[in-house]
């Protein structure tokens, strides 16, 4: 494709801005809210004017309980007795085809950045995880689910066959699955894995891995693990210093630990190549170029999965920005999904939509809010000793009253504009579990939190009660945030400070900063032992556990609070040492409503539905999900299969 075509592509999506606008299809780049000091409508810029309208529907279709909104936003959160219907026709509805799949075909997907080196026992690197994810194994693979049954992230068995626990839970002993291969190139030609592996790996991840933080008891007094033995070439022995009901998840993800063969230590460079027993082979690298990944015929798995003969990925710098190189590949119908594989979250209307329009052939896929266990980011507060923020709690929870969670949603999702498209919605708000997280999120717009609700609900004269209580009615401080756009992005760090702002609750600033020099060092790890308020992100987990530890007390790898809150901490202990799994549940929704009262940090506002394209050719994509924090390459991708009878490419 020649430039003169990319730039026609591009040129033609964004000329469809007017009428997007008329759809209701806003926010675009480059607009950005004006001053926060009270313009009026006509001074204000589009972002603020965008913003206002939406605020101003939201509040009229709230007082008259009438409107489409109201309605989008009522099918979307629960308000309804059915969830919403797709009326556009645009919508592909995901299924299994395995039935009709055969083996074959080359998928292509693309990453934005390449890493430093493929070592997941020393790198911290979610670029390096990228691709451990596809060669190496762990002990457990995490149960994955459908468009149907959503995945529980139950352990499965992956590299080892069979585990007990002793009676008393603090003791599990598991066995290798027998005859599990390694990668059939030398230098390992398809030997065995024995426990010789695991000890390697295990050392080497011990000593270099950050993430062995939340396993080594030594390393940190939240860990659970004490010990870890080697009776014999098959059998694992773990010892606890208590009982965690996460442990078996924790080893389920390649986030930590992952099982290198002992040649790794000096018979390939194994930060430049691998030799796994996973699912698929790195068998190509070229800088700046791409990587080729070929199924491993040594995987234990390999007479059924994967589907696919391999995936090759492209290096695509523009890939999470749609940009002019990412837009040709897809548009060449090289490039298979657009926001999906891997998953970028794609929102863009001006995007989605014409694209779709443009060839009906395309599977637009809805990617919904409530399910996945995702990140969120939330806004943290000063823990020094004479912070406002630290001394009283009313001023945390009066900044959460103020914000205007369907607004937010609204703005940034497009919820009125797909809906008036007749696409189906859903939306959720967060509370500190993200509303993404369906096992134990309770709804604050329902009130599942009890009297605690409030505190999550948009209340801004009961947060103007609790300000002048304090004596702190429009207190004044910065929010510092990352002005590359991580945690938070420049446009929602806009509106947020405008709803804190709005009625003169608090006077906030903003106050970008550079992510590498400042966010990282200063906030993301700094303890909270900064002046201001700060944005932090949550991550993506298997079990809620492992948050609870990293995030919400001190001595976690984060520790955004800075200091235990006694009857918090209490939930948090009785959480880890519960071994049933309905148990956990309940545990976990009453820490939520604990939290919500305290208010130690506050949630990102909520999400709704975001959508991704799929060549027609791409067979069960969106049928199959992989739970949060899990191994998608090796739990999910191996299901999608080439449909060569929808391929219409000519060659």
């Amino acid at each position: 494709m020649t430039r003169r075509q990319v730039c026609s592509i591009v040129d033609r999506f964004r000329e469809r801005v007017p009428q997007s606008r008329r759809l209701g299809l806003e926010p675009f780049e480059g607009q950005a809210l004006g001053s926060l000091k009270g313009e009026d409508g006509m001074q204000g810029n589009y972002w603020q004017k965008a913003f206002s309208r939406r605020l101003s529907r939201r509040r009229a279709l709230a007082a008259t309980g009438a409107g489409a909104l109201g309605a989008a936003f009522l099918a979307a959160c629960g308000g309804g007795d059915e969830g919403p219907k797709d009326k556009s026709g645009l919508l592909h509805i995901p299924e299994d085809t395995t039935k009709n799949a055969t083996k074959g075909g080359i998928m292509v997907g693309a990453f934005a950045v390449e890493p430093l080196n493929y070592d997941p026992l020393s790198s911290s690197s979610q670029f390096t995880f990228n691709h451990a994810h596809h060669a190496y194994q762990r002990f457990f693979s995490l149960k994955g689910g459908t468009v149907h049954e959503p995945p529980t992230g139950e352990a499965e068995a992956d590299a080892v066959s069979s585990w007990e626990y002793t009676p008393d839970g603090l003791t599990v002993t598991m066995k290798l699955r027998p005859n599990t291969k390694f990668d059939p190139r030398p230098p390992t030609n398809s030997r065995a894995m024995t426990t010789d592996d695991v000890k390697w790996s295990w050392e080497r991840f011990v000593a270099l891995q950050p993430g062995s933080r939340f396993f080594v008891n030594s390393l940190n007094p939240d860990a659970p693990v004490a010990s870890m033995t080697f009776p014999d070439a098959n059998t694992i022995v773990i010892k606890q210093a208590f009982r965690s009901g996460a442990l078996l998840k924790m080893f389920g993800t390649i986030y930590y630990f992952a099982i290198l063969p002992v040649e790794a230590e000096s018979k390939f460079d194994f930060r430049q190549e691998m030799r796994g027993s996973g699912a698929w082979m790195m068998t190509k690298y070229e800088p700046s170029v791409g990587w080729e990944y070929r199924r491993n015929p040594n995987w234990y798995r390999a007479g059924e999965r994967p589907l696919l003969d391999g995936i090759d990925y492209l290096v695509l710098p523009d890939l999470t920005s749609y940009g002019p190189q990412t837009l040709a590949q897809f548009s060449a119908k090289r490039l298979w999904s657009l926001g999906l594989v891997p998953a970028t979250g794609i929102q863009p209307a001006d995007l989605v939509l014409p694209m779709k329009r443009d060839d009906q052939t395309l599977q637009m896929i809805a990617i919904s809010p409530l399910r996945g266990q995702n990140s969120i980011n939330y806004i943290g507060m000063s823990k020094l000793p004479d912070s406002k923020w630290e001394k009283d709690v009313r001023l945390r929870q009066a900044l959460s009253m103020v914000i205007d969670r369907d607004a937010y949603i609204d703005t940034f999702y497009n919820v009125s504009g797909f809906e008036r498209e007749g696409l189906p919605i859903e939306a959720g708000h967060n509370t500190h579990v993200p509303c993404s997280w369906p096992t134990i999120w309770l709804d604050p717009k329902k009130g599942e939190l009890g009297e605690n609700s409030k505190y999550l609900q948009y209340q801004p004269d009961e947060a103007a009660k609790l300000l002048r209580a304090a004596n702190a009615f429009g207190a004044e401080d910065t929010l510092t945030y990352a002005q590359q756009g991580q945690f938070g992005t420049p446009k929602q760090i806009e509106v947020l400070v405008q709803m804190f702002n709005q009625g003169g609750h608090f006077k906030i600033t903003q106050n970008p900063q550079d992510y590498t020099t400042v966010i990282t060092p200063k906030y993301t790890f700094g303890r909270g032992q900064y002046p201001d308020l700060g944005t932090h992100p949550l991550g993506s987990w298997v079990d809620w556990e492992i948050p609870m530890f990293n995030t919400f007390t001190p001595g976690g790898r984060n520790d955004y609070v800075g200091h235990d809150t006694p009857e918090i901490k209490e939930i948090m202990l009785r959480y880890r040492n519960e071994l049933d799994e309905k148990k956990r549940v309940e545990i976990a929704k009453e820490w939520q409503i604990a939290m919500a009262k305290a208010m130690l940090l506050v949630p990102f506002p909520g999400q709704a539905t975001a959508f991704g394209l799929a060549q027609p050719f791409f067979g069960n994509i969106g049928y199959f999900e992989t739970a949060g924090g899990g191994v998608a390459p090796q739990e999910t991708y191996i299901n999608y299969w080439y449909d060569k009878s929808k391929d219409k490419r000519t060659s």
